[in-house]
């Protein structure tokens, strides 16, 4: 699974694979979330051992906050963290989760259980891993690199934020025009040295490892239309 996208399928056919109403002993509760993961494909079949139980685990977990996202402007890592933890149901001054998010933390809580079954490491741990993977994974999704000009001037700028007019450029300029992709050499259009990475910039642009990442990929993906 590389997007939010597959993410989101693969919790909700772990969802639909989990009994509405879950067994009450713990070690049937962890028996039917195994079913459950190697039904959505979360789990490959086989011996259910540790390692697999962790990566499975660690995966539903994950996907479960990327299916959150949806319907809490991107924030589904916070809202199974207090799904998880709230006590008594009591989760004022959040709003009361929804039927489907109840759903949700049916399923985390049962992961957990399912984890102190079959997993080494600490449920907590476990579920840490995850919420830091889907961290990564929506930065990752969420940058975009943005050829644009500013003030017609006839120089080629990139800029790793979202798009908006005065949005700024890795150089540092403010940017008023937005340009397709690989339209600057079309216009006529210089590439910015430091945008394109040709000099240095100083001060150094302040860039997060998913902002770097998307940044380098660009400009190798466009090496050859550099000037």
């Amino acid at each position: 699974m590389d997007t939010p996208a597959e993410h989101r399928a693969a919790a909700r056919r772990l969802l639909d694979a989990l009994p509405d109403q879950l067994p009450r002993k713990e070690e049937r509760i962890a028996d039917a979330v195994a079913r459950a993961l190697w039904h959505s494909g979360l789990l490959a079949p086989g011996p259910l051992t540790s390692s697999n139980a962790f990566v499975a685990a660690r995966d539903a977990f994950t996907c479960l906050a990327h299916h959150l996202d949806e319907t809490t402007s991107g924030h589904g890592a916070g809202r199974l963290l207090l799904l998880v933890t709230a006590d008594h149901e009591d989760f004022a001054p959040h709003p009361r989760p929804s039927r489907q998010e109840f759903r949700v933390r049916d399923a985390a809580t049962s992961l957990l259980t399912f984890l102190q079954w079959h997993c080494e490491s600490e449920p907590d741990h476990v579920l840490g891993v995850a919420l830091r993977f889907h961290a990564e994974q929506t930065a990752r999704a969420a940058v975009a690199v943005t050829p644009a000009t500013a003030d017609g001037a006839a120089l080629l700028h990139l800029t790793l934020q979202p798009w908006e007019p005065g949005v700024a450029a890795v150089c540092g300029t403010q940017l008023d025009q937005r340009l397709a992709a690989g339209a600057g050499g079309q216009h006529g259009l210089t590439q910015c040295d430091g945008c394109f990475g040709v000099t240095p910039l100083d001060p150094a642009a302040v860039l997060t490892r998913a902002e770097r990442q998307a940044w380098v990929v660009y400009l190798n993906q466009h090496e050859e239309g550099r000037t």
